[in-house]
C-alpha cells in the first residue's frame, strides 16, 4: 500500500515538473519573440536614418550646385534643407542606438529567467523541506514572467496557492 502511494506521488511531481518545463520554455520563446521584435523596430529606425541621411548628402549636392550656380538667395534655402535633414537623421540614430541598447540580450533573458526561478525554487520548495531556509512558509514567485510561467506548486499540499499550471 505504501508503494503504491509513493509511486503516485512520484508521478505527481514528474508530471508536475514537466509541465514547469513546458511552460518555462513558452514563457522563455515568448521574452525571446519580444526581443526580436524590439530588434525589428531598431532596424527600422536605421534605416530610416540612412535613407533620411542619403537625401542630406543629396541636398548638400544641391547646395554646391545652388552655390555656384546662383549666388546668394537659393544657397541659403538649399543649406537650411540640408541642415534641417542632417538634424533630422542624427535624431533618428540617435533614438534607434538608444533602442538597441535598452533590449536585454538572449543570454541575458535566459539568465535573468534561471535565476528568478533558482530564487523560486529555493524560497518555496527548500523552505518546505527540513533544514530548509523559510521554515515552511510559501512565498509568491519574484517576477511576473515566473508567475505566468508556473504559478505557485502545490509543494507539501498546503493549497494556499494555484495549483494548475499556465
Amino acid at each position: 500500500m505504501r508503494g503504491g502511494r509513493w509511486r503516485e506521488t512520484l508521478r505527481g511531481f514528474s508530471h508536475a515538473s514537466l509541465e514547469l518545463l513546458r511552460a518555462e520554455a513558452e514563457a522563455l520563446g515568448g521574452d525571446l519573440a519580444r526581443s526580436g521584435r524590439r530588434l525589428v523596430g531598431v532596424v527600422v529606425l536605421a534605416v530610416a536614418a540612412a535613407a533620411v541621411l542619403f537625401w542630406a548628402v543629396g541636398a548638400l549636392l544641391s547646395f554646391g550646385i545652388l552655390l555656384l550656380g546662383r549666388w546668394l538667395p537659393l544657397w541659403g534655402a538649399a543649406l537650411a534643407v540640408f541642415g534641417a535633414l542632417t538634424l533630422i537623421g542624427l535624431a533618428l540614430a540617435g533614438l534607434g542606438w538608444w533602442r538597441l541598447r535598452r533590449i536585454e540580450t538572449p543570454a541575458a533573458t535566459v539568465r535573468r529567467r534561471a535565476g528568478e526561478h533558482a530564487e523560486w525554487w529555493r524560497r518555496n520548495v527548500s523552505g518546505g523541506l527540513p533544514g530548509g531556509g523559510a521554515g515552511g512558509r510559501r512565498r509568491p514567485p519574484l517576477a511576473a514572467s515566473a508567475r505566468g510561467a508556473a504559478e505557485q506548486l502545490p509543494v507539501g499540499g498546503s493549497g494556499d496557492g494555484p495549483s494548475r499550471l499556465a
